[in-house]
């Protein structure tokens, strides 16, 4: 209840800051702070009641990265604000009634294939239907809503792996193949594996976005080392993916872009690199405390509202704010790792892993 009560006052202080300095001010803006207030305290007082012994620590720090993320959306691009907002009740509510459900291991268990094929057809839509937003095609346009149907395969296709992967444990283990040092279980464990590769590679051809689809490859190698694999079979599968990447890299101009500028922002700074390289100022110029609130020059960096929200941040709030933002997502890592070593069996391991 603590954590809905500042994370209202930040945004109520950061807005009206906003506000007074541009000389908008009215209380009408204020409705972000409201509502964290309002949908915060009552998810907090529905999980006491409910499930008293649930670890509400999540919901504290999704509230705290909520305060900031509608203080700088507010400053950085206020025409999202609403959108944010509306995301955030939807992502809150989903919170609150699946933390309430004693049902959700079991449906992700039961329907294990319907919610695999239902993450192929998210991942797939993204893919056919997408439209080309700041270089990826992994957003769909929905009249005046954007999603990025990815986010929803991402929980799917977990709830898949973990259903699938605890059912076959044993099998995980149990060597079929062994060559040239490599132990390998049976196909019927594999098949899932290779059918994820593909889809990435789709991501990573198709959609233009290395880091979602290393994101999709890594998790369900990972959740197959934790059910079992072994370290040689994970290998094996960073190699792949590596030479996957590294032809993807001489076939297509664009990752070759992308990877060539992360490694030297340098060499191009008033062209390709330009937004890399704003953003790294921006770090410089904020120093240790910042600059204030709304005194910075964020504008200089394209579409920082997006990938590049923390420059803004680092610039106007200091290193000193950006080291605690670092902190409560460290602290969230640790109680999801708590809350996967707690589990009573295989499954609700690798469900919360």
């Amino acid at each position: 209840m603590i954590s809905a009560v500042l994370a209202a006052v930040f945004t109520t202080l950061g807005l009206t800051g906003l506000m007074l300095k541009t000389g908008t001010w009215h209380p009408v803006n204020l409705w972000p702070a409201l509502w964290l207030l309002v949908a915060g305290g009552g998810s907090h007082l529905i999980l006491a009641r409910k499930r008293p012994a649930a670890d509400r620590v999540f919901l504290e720090i999704a509230l705290i990265l909520l305060a900031v993320g509608f203080v700088f959306i507010f400053r950085l691009a206020p025409r999202l604000l609403f959108y944010q907002a509306l995301w955030s009740v939807i992502g809150l509510a989903a919170f609150v009634v699946l933390s309430v459900s004693r049902r959700l291991p079991s449906f992700f268990l039961r329907y294990q294939y319907v919610n695999g094929l239902a993450a192929v057809i998210f991942l797939l839509s993204a893919v056919l239907l997408g439209v080309d937003i700041g270089g990826h095609r992994d957003w769909v346009v929905i009249g005046p809503l954007r999603v990025q149907p990815a986010e929803l395969a991402k929980v799917l296709l977990v709830g898949f792996l973990a259903a699938w992967l605890a059912e076959r444990r044993a099998l995980v283990r149990e060597v079929v193949w062994q060559r040239w040092g490599l132990r390998l279980p049976s196909p019927k464990v594999i098949g899932p594996l290779v059918v994820v590769w593909i889809l990435t590679m789709l991501m990573l051809v198709l959609q233009r976005d290395l880091g979602s689809s290393l994101l999709y490859f890594a998790t369900a190698f990972l959740l197959f080392f934790v059910a079992g694999g072994r370290r040689t079979q994970l290998i094996l599968a960073g190699l792949i993916f590596l030479l996957s990447a590294y032809a993807c890299y001489q076939l297509y101009g664009h990752i070759r872009t992308r990877v060539d500028i992360w490694i030297d922002p340098w060499s191009d700074p008033d062209g390709k690199s330009f937004q890399v390289v704003q953003s790294i100022f921006a770090f410089a110029n904020g120093g240790l405390l910042g600059t204030g609130l709304g005194y910075g020059l964020p504008g200089t960096i394209p579409e920082v509202h997006t990938d590049f929200i923390l420059a803004a941040i680092a610039e106007e709030m200091g290193f000193c704010f950006v080291a605690l933002l670092l902190a409560v997502y460290a602290c969230l890592f640790y109680r999801g790792m708590a809350t996967a070593l707690a589990g009573r069996d295989s499954y609700t391991l690798l469900l919360a892993m």
